[in-house]
């Protein structure tokens, strides 16, 4: 006994302390389990933060939409409007301009009748200045007249404008007491369905809203008929005003207009010639400044992809470490799931088992109970059996009533909607009339536009195309100017190396002039002024002539030394003779060719001019 109770001992202390452990690691599980949804939760709330900011962000987008869509229609609006008044106001000037012919030929028939009259020696020259004078004030009195209708026209077009706004209000106004009558019609719709629910309070009710019905039935169709006789005015004050606009003359606009494309078209020549000239001077500066640019982008780019390598390393890193623990936790949140689940399971079945044992105890509770009970329930279910079917009735002849009543209410309903449509098909029909004409007007001044634009463009090509002619022929100039430059460039390189190895030359005579003095003399023979340093200067001076006298002067018996003197000298001048011509024929060239280029330049500018 002692030893079967130590086991047992043992075995609840076992069981105990992994008990415990079990508990230990569910707490933990529970802590880790915790941490993830704390994780989730998290990411769901940066989810749906990027997600309502996303919505946001599209709210806006559609906001701009709409109201670039509402700009963009208010600006068709306004040009279907500025068509009619162009086209009424062209109608206009044609009225004007055949009233004015037909006084032009009145005129003419008044003056030929008149010269008739003078030919014929029958008036004198008196009474044709009288009729001149009367033809100039009639002619004054008209255009007054003119410019007092143009005034009165516009003072009506005005009221005629207010009077829109108020009718446009009334307008408004009635539409509103429209909704409302539909919304109250709504609601008494409503109360018949209640009515039909509860048939204790039907008849009263059903009194009531036929009257109420009958007087918005007549309230509806005053309004309607309000509606017809205002829309009626306003078609009638929008074809007045039209015509008030049409008459107010608008062609000093379109000579404006026509003026100012003039200027616009020559101001923008303009800038094209300056444009080009600009552009062909700051190529040469831009490329070089480019290139200096790309070379200073290039140095950081080439660090560049190392700093990438890195970065994408350690995300990498840190992606991976995260996925493990992910997987880690993941694995052993399913083995707890499953724990549970087994042990759901268990709960189940023996809940299962202890239902079904309760529900055995209350059916035999119950078979006991109701062999007592039944005869009295009998009774009490025959009686409401036959209490039923008296309600059944009642009711079945309040629906019949009902029935009556609502097919009568769909009959108005169905009259009503007929009455709507009709309304709405002469309003859509009025509506598609206007929007034809609206639209036909549109497109013939498209049309004219079109034309208008392609013949522009025609001109903008044909001067485009003259641009680039002439750019071409900078170009050529150009061209010929570099090949000039370099050809004097080569020149210039020659004769530079000539001058060295003149110099040279002379250094070298000089030295062995040295040295024949210093060999032949041994006294120190006077100095020339015209032998120096020849590197120093490129053109010499006429102070380099051979001083004679000098050597005449001097009591020096040597012929021998007298002769290389003059033969030096004699080389020297014709050294001085050979770099004078070159230069100078350089010199000749260069100018000849300027002279050219600047010719070609100068005739080339005026031609642009011209153009």
């Amino acid at each position: 006994m002692q030893t079967t109770v130590s086991d047992s001992g043992r075995k609840a202390k076992d069981l105990l302390h992994e008990n415990h452990l079990l508990q230990d690691e569910i707490a933990s599980l529970r802590l880790e389990i915790d941490a993830v949804k704390n994780q989730k939760q998290e990411k769901e709330k940066k989810y749906f933060d990027d997600i309502e900011n996303l919505q946001k962000a599209m709210k806006s987008k559609e906001e701009i939409l709409t109201e670039t869509i509402f700009q963009y229609t208010g600006q068709l609006n306004v040009l279907i409007a500025e068509n009619t008044m162009l086209k009424s106001e062209l109608e206009n000037n044609k009225q004007s301009k055949q009233a004015l012919e037909t006084e032009v030929e009145s005129y003419r028939s008044r003056l030929a009748a008149a010269t008739h009259d003078h030919d014929q020696g029958q008036t004198s020259p008196r009474d044709l200045e009288l009729a001149f004078q009367k033809a100039n004030d009639e002619r004054l009195c008209l255009q007054d007249q003119m410019k007092f209708d143009v005034t009165k026209l516009r003072s009506n077009s005005e009221t005629a404008s207010q009077q829109l706004s108020e009718v446009e209000s009334q307008f408004n106004k009635l539409k509103i007491k429209l909704h409302q009558t539909r919304d109250d019609l709504r609601e008494k719709t409503s109360m018949l369905e209640c009515v039909q629910r509860d048939p204790s309070q039907a008849e009263c009710q059903k009194q009531e809203i036929e009257h109420k019905y009958q007087n918005k039935q007549g309230k509806v169709n005053e309004y309607l008929k309000k509606q017809e006789s205002l829309e009626e005015r306003l078609s009638q004050l929008q074809s007045e005003n039209m015509l008030l606009r049409q008459q107010v003359g608008d062609a000093q606009n379109g000579a404006d207009s026509k003026e100012k494309t003039v200027i616009s078209i020559q101001d923008e020549m303009q800038q094209i010639v300056k444009k080009v000239h600009a552009e062909i001077e700051k190529q040469g500066l831009m490329v070089m400044a480019k290139g200096k640019e790309l070379v200073n982008e290039w140095n950081p780019l080439e660090e560049r992809p190392c700093q990438y390598e890195d970065e994408r390393a350690g995300e990498l890193q840190e992606a991976q470490d995260q996925h493990v623990e992910a997987v880690r936790c993941a694995e052993k949140t399913q083995d707890h799931i499953q724990k549970l689940e087994i042990e759901n399971a268990e709960l189940q079945t023996t809940v299962k088992k202890q239902v079904g044992k309760i529900e055995h105890f209350q059916k035999n509770l119950l078979s006991t109970r109701l062999i007592d009970h039944l005869p009295a329930e009998l009774e009490t279910a025959c009686s409401q059996c036959l209490h039923l079917d008296a309600k059944n009735r009642v009711l079945q002849q309040e629906l019949l009533s009902m029935k009556g009543w609502q097919r009568k209410c769909e009959q108005l309903e169905k009259e009503n909607k007929k009455l709507e449509q009709e309304i709405r098909a002469a309003s859509q029909e009025n509506l598609q009339q206007v929007q034809e004409e609206d639209i036909a007007s549109i497109r013939s001044q498209m049309e004219l536009r079109f034309k208008d634009l392609e013949s522009e463009l025609s001109k903008m090509k044909t001067f485009q195309d003259s641009n680039k002619a002439e750019l071409e022929k900078y170009k050529q100039l150009y061209l010929e100017e570099l090949k000039v430059k370099k050809a004097l460039e080569k020149r210039l390189d020659k004769t530079n190396e000539r001058l060295a190895e003149t110099s040279t030359k002379l250094e070298v005579e000089k030295q062995q002039n040295k040295s024949l003095l210093s060999t032949l003399t041994t006294r120190p023979l006077l100095e020339r002024p015209g032998i120096g340093n020849f590197n120093n200067t490129l053109i010499f001076n006429s102070n380099l002539c051979p001083r004679a006298n000098l050597e005449s002067s001097t009591s020096v018996p040597l012929t021998s030394n007298s002769s290389m003197m003059t033969h030096l000298f004699k080389t020297r001048r014709k050294l001085e003779k050979s770099i004078t011509r070159e230069l100078e024929e350089g010199a000749a060239e260069f100018e000849s060719e300027f002279s050219r280029l600047s010719s070609l330049l100068s005739t080339g500018g005026s031609n642009l001019y011209r153009d």
